[in-house]
């Protein structure tokens, strides 16, 4: 399937637990399910700060490290 993210896409995207974890320029982290046979968003991640995410996810010891343009975040992964 494919997906249209109504945003320019400059990270790679990470495949982790049968999600695909994917940032965009309208400052966004967007989580697909991979193993649906449609579509389907499972979470937006908006960073409030309007900056581009040109960032790949990553992902230790139970926390989710993500970069904008200017800062880094940390979100605990449950």
């Amino acid at each position: 399937w494919t997906h249209d993210l109504l945003a320019a896409v400059w990270a790679s995207p990470l495949f982790v637990d049968g999600k695909i974890f994917i940032g965009i320029e309208n400052s966004q982290l967007i989580v697909l399910d991979a193993m649906a046979d449609e579509p389907e968003v499972l979470k937006e991640y908006d960073t409030d700060n309007y900056s581009a995410i040109y960032s790949t996810p990553v992902f230790a010891n139970g926390h989710m490290y993500l970069s904008d343009r200017t800062r880094l975040y940390r979100v605990r992964v449950q």
